[in-house]
């Protein structure tokens, strides 16, 4: 009988193991960073404002995306359209640079955000650079839509992307009625 219970305790064991290892985990974010072009606090500006207008977009992409690979296509497919808006917020700025973008695979730290965390490993990124993209990188998870902010007290989970979503959708019902 011991010997039935210390070999399911050690199935259990391998399975949590197996499972904590698992390369499927590790894949199941996909980020965007906005580089700014260097730390001066106009390209810190030209960065928070091309982000707003990019989320904004992504927002009305992604908004029937169920699964990282539905999000992965739309950015695909839309990838000069979000080169399009950054540079078109750019060209409004005074500012003498363009926006450039890619999606490639970085290297990502181990990172806790409120109660999710983000293993370290390679994850798909939208990366755009704005000019020579030497300053802060402004980043959030588009997939699943998980941001964080920080409260007074504890850290918030917050989805800006989700609740540009949402602010769409309330708009589209308001102009119906």
């Amino acid at each position: 009988m011991t010997k039935k219970i210390t070999l399911i305790i050690l199935l259990c064991m391998m399975l949590i193991a197996l499972l904590a290892c698992s390369e499927n985990t590790l894949n199941d974010y996909f980020f965007v960073e906005i580089m700014a072009n260097s730390e001066k606090s106009s390209d810190t500006l030209a960065a928070k404002k091309t982000a707003s207008g990019v989320y904004s977009y992504l927002a009305v992409i992604l908004n029937d995306c169920d699964s990282l690979l539905e999000t992965e296509n739309a950015i695909y497919e839309n990838l000069h359209n979000i080169e399009y808006i950054s540079n078109e917020i750019l060209s409004q700025l005074p500012v003498c640079y363009n926006a450039h973008t890619q999606i490639k695979e970085v290297e990502r730290n181990l990172r806790q955000c409120g109660n999710a965390v983000i293993r370290k490993g390679k994850y798909k990124t939208l990366i755009i650079t704005l000019g020579q993209g030497g300053g802060d990188t402004h980043y959030s998870v588009v997939y699943p839509s998980l941001s964080y902010v920080e409260g007074e007290k504890d850290i918030i989970l917050k989805s800006k992307i989700y609740e540009i979503m949402e602010e769409n959708k309330k708009n589209a019902k308001n102009r119906q009625v």
